[in-house]
């Protein structure tokens, strides 16, 4: 499971696929849910916000915590718009770990309400 779910994150953030590949890696995720979250988290913990206008750096940070949020229904509160800094890039990451932290354990998914077809 591990492996697969490395696999769909690399596809995931790969923005040379077509959007179609990106989006159902993202739907697979979401429908493996729990073990999918903390490699979600090490991967929000990996992107680093670069401040420059062709970076996809906050782009992958919005895939990966809109995944988080699918799987959850957790808000962070963290809002991945240009003018973000690395700041509230460590206090959104805080905020999903303490999060996981507290619920973690006892999580149980919600069912997701996308149409897969």
């Amino acid at each position: 499971m591990r492996t697969r779910i490395d696999e769909l994150i690399v596809t995931l953030l790969d923005f040379n696929l077509r959007p179609k590949e990106n989006n159902l890696a993202q739907d697979e995720l979401v429908a493996i849910g729990k073990p999918a979250i903390p490699m979600l988290l090490n991967k929000f913990y990996e992107i680093k916000i670069v401040e420059a206008e062709d970076d996809p750096s906050l782009t992958k940070i919005n895939v990966v915590n809109g995944t988080l949020r699918r799987i959850t229904g957790y808000d962070s509160g963290f809002t991945p718009l240009p003018g973000q800094n690395e700041q509230r890039r460590t206090m959104a990451l805080k905020a999903w770990f303490a999060w996981w932290e507290r619920l973690g354990q006892k999580f149980v998914a919600p069912e997701d309400q996308r149409d897969l077809l």
